[in-house]
């Protein structure tokens, strides 16, 4: 039971991240990061997600570099 809880908190948050994200694309925020965060967790329940990572990963910290 707890660690149902558990699965539907960080999938919840995850979900969230990425929602946020993608509003973030086009209002002012780190978009990018937020994606990457949401995904990361939704990598540990989905295997779309895990394969998904890896390229938000790299365009968010070439995003982030170039911002700096």
């Amino acid at each position: 039971m707890k660690q149902a809880a558990r699965r539907v908190a960080l999938e919840t948050l995850g979900w969230v991240l990425v929602v946020a994200g993608i509003a973030a694309l086009v209002l002012p925020g780190p978009g990018l990061l937020a994606i990457f965060a949401g995904l990361a967790l939704l990598s540990q329940q989905y295997e779309w997600a895990e394969r998904r990572v890896e390229p938000v990963k790299e365009r968010a910290l070439k995003a982030a570099a170039e911002s700096v």
